[in-house]
């Protein structure tokens, strides 16, 4: 049997991909690095950190999903702020 080859992402990057298809509509980036990272209910440094790393890694994540085409993302104006969006094509 051949499997078919899909495009390479990195965990993170399908961690998104499934919330963004999850949520079944155009979301913000920020958004949707909420959802996949929450913000640490303790407020100890080493937690922080840790947060701060993965919130970085989401965003290169984003990066990647658009660069390869599986994600459409475009500038917006919400109330007030620009607002980067993200759907699937």
């Amino acid at each position: 049997m051949t499997s078919v080859p899909r495009p390479f992402a990195s965990p993170s990057a399908q961690g998104l991909l499934r919330t963004l298809f999850d949520l079944g509509r155009p979301t913000t980036v920020g958004e949707l690095v909420a959802r996949c990272n929450p913000r640490p209910a303790t407020s100890s440094e080493a937690d922080l950190a840790r947060w701060r790393e993965r919130e970085q890694d989401l965003h290169r994540a984003v990066s990647e999903l658009h660069e390869a085409g599986m994600v459409t993302r475009q500038v917006e104006k919400r109330e007030g702020r620009v607002a980067h969006v993200l759907w699937l094509p």
